[in-house]
């Protein structure tokens, strides 16, 4: 990816007519706001004490400035030549979704995650979601001109990639797509349609909502809701004879089945080893103990804790708990509420052991907690661009957190890390370069641009989206190239008119 930067800013910047350029950079206000962003990364670097470190941050956030300051360099791009760039971004998606497949089919699958082997699988998710947006875009009548292939193609297209969307389980992405796409036909069809489409559209859509909102209330409260147990009238033995525990002092539950009853642990391990070339005391793919994955997995499906239940386990069953899988509905290809409880499941393990080890969910809370207690104590200006891991770290140990820290990440909430980094003016002015063409006469910004800022906006709330090279390059570049979407289109009627 450097490389690609390297050669893409040695393409805008060596040509010569520096001038016009120039003129074309400070006429430009959105351009102007995120290089003054980057300079204010650059000033926090004087309250920096970890010089390292800051240069680090430094080198990574460049494209902050360098991919609007490229862009708003290069002349308008023609309809045509604007589209043809955001085929080629589809067709990297495209590319993903394939590897993807690969791995699906040759039984290289032991997490949802090496179901996305290029790019990372939360970014992918989100890559698919503006790609699914930039085929609606296609598919519209009336951008026929942007077409290079038969709009069936497109409507194909568009129903493959929804399909990999879900069956990634990219859940960030799936709501992201879910909150986006009502108001993008709300904008795109209010305008072309009659009063009596637009009650229907309405009622479609709220109907839709009211669906979703439905499904995910029962679904949490199904994960909620248990069988309760007497456990005097629990069977003392197995059906081989051996004795059963019933342990009345645990009550955590899967799929509403109480886990630690009905356990047999000498018939399990009998049982199991049999079945399986990962042995019983051994851990899973996924570094977890076999035992307690296979225990949860019993519960899950309410089988017995003993031989019994063991034996009941199909083949794609024992497969599941060696790739640490502890729940069946996890392994449902499109099954959403087994992605709702294992979020669910592990936001109560967290709250029942303060241990967020492990565990994305917890992890981000823990670091939010942190975050907020260290902005509580500097929160004007900061602690420096090069320093917020190291405020992070202090503020864990001061609190006695469980979490083993060693400065590897961030936040995971992008406004949180400006704040710790250059102070609540910085976070202000980060909020103006992204919300400026909302405000500015200058730009009419296309349903697109509002649907990368949309991804934007919301990614950054559970992700540090300017830590990394490849988001905070994606980031910068798509939100400009897109903001030039419009500009293309105005400056191609302008010419069609002349």
């Amino acid at each position: 990816m450097s490389l690609a930067q390297f050669g893409f800013g040695i393409a805008v910047f060596a040509v010569p007519d520096y001038s016009a350029k120039l003129k074309r950079l400070l006429a430009n206000p959105v351009a102007l706001a995120w290089i003054g962003l980057y300079l204010l990364f650059m000033f926090g670097g004087f309250a920096s004490q970890d010089m390292d470190y800051f240069l680090k941050e430094i080198r990574t956030k460049m494209p902050i400035w360098v991919m609007p300051a490229a862009l708003a360099f290069m002349p308008v791009l023609s309809r045509r030549n604007h589209s043809l760039v955001l085929h080629f971004f589809v067709a990297g998606c495209i590319v993903a979704m394939l590897a993807g497949w690969y791995n699906a089919f040759t039984g290289n699958v032991v997490d949802r995650r090496d179901l996305s082997p290029l790019v990372s699988h939360i970014r992918l998710g989100l890559y698919l979601v503006l790609s699914l947006f930039i085929l609606v875009r296609l598919i519209i009548p009336q951008n026929a001109d942007l077409r290079f292939l038969p709009k069936g193609f497109y409507v194909a297209l568009f129903i493959v990639l929804l399909f990999w969307l879900f069956y990634l389980k990219s859940f960030t992405a799936v709501i992201f797509f879910l909150i986006l796409f009502p108001f993008t036909m709300l904008f795109l069809l209010l305008p072309r349609i009659g009063r009596n489409l637009r009650i229907g559209l309405f009622g479609v859509l709220g109907i839709g909502g009211m669906a979703i909102a439905s499904y995910l209330i029962f679904s949490i409260s199904q994960f909620y809701s248990y069988t309760p147990v007497d456990y005097a009238s629990l069977p003392k033995h197995t059906a081989l004879g051996n004795d059963y525990i019933h342990d009345s002092t645990l009550f955590t539950t899967e799929n509403g089945n109480h886990i630690w009853i009905y356990l047999q642990f000498d018939e399990m391990r009998a049982t199991w080893n049999k079945k399986s070339a990962i042995q019983y005391d051994s851990i899973d793919k996924k570094g977890n103990p076999i035992q307690a994955t296979l225990i949860r997995y019993l519960a899950s499906k309410n089988l017995t804790r003993d031989a019994e239940g063991v034996n009941a386990l199909a083949t794609d069953d024992i497969k599941h708990i060696e790739n640490g899988i502890p729940n069946y509905l996890y392994a449902e290809a499109f099954n959403i509420k087994g992605r709702i409880y294992e979020t669910l499941w592990e936001y109560e393990a967290y709250q029942g052991s303060g241990d967020p080890n492990g565990k994305s969910l917890s992890a981000r809370i823990e670091m939010w907690k942190a975050s907020i207690s260290a902005i509580q104590k500097s929160p004007i200006s900061g602690y420096g661009t090069g320093d917020v891991r190291h405020a992070l770290e202090s503020e864990l140990h001061a609190r006695d957190s469980k979490l083993l820290y060693h400065r590897q990440f961030g936040p995971h909430n992008q406004y949180l890390a400006v704040w710790l980094a250059i102070g609540f003016p910085g976070l202000c002015w980060m909020f103006f370069a992204f919300l400026l063409p909302l405000f500015s006469t200058k730009y009419k910004p296309s349903f697109l641009f509002y649907v990368l800022l949309g991804i934007l906006v919301l990614s950054a709330l559970n992700e540090d989206i300017f830590e990394t090279q490849a988001s905070v390059t994606f980031l910068a570049f798509a939100f400009h190239f897109l903001l030039m979407d419009q500009q293309t289109r105005c400056h191609a009627v302008t010419y069609n008119d002349t």
